[in-house]
């Protein structure tokens, strides 16, 4: 069952670690803007 578990975890990573990295990009962009203007 927790091997299942696992196999259903990596899979779920690996299908939406490409939406995760759009979001932390978009997310560090706003921090380096608001560095920028304050």
């Amino acid at each position: 069952m927790a091997f299942l578990y696992f196999f259903k975890t990596l899979f779920l990573y690996f299908k939406h670690e490409k939406m995760a990295h759009f979001l932390r990009h978009i997310f560090l962009n706003k921090i380096a803007k608001f560095k920028t203007e304050h």
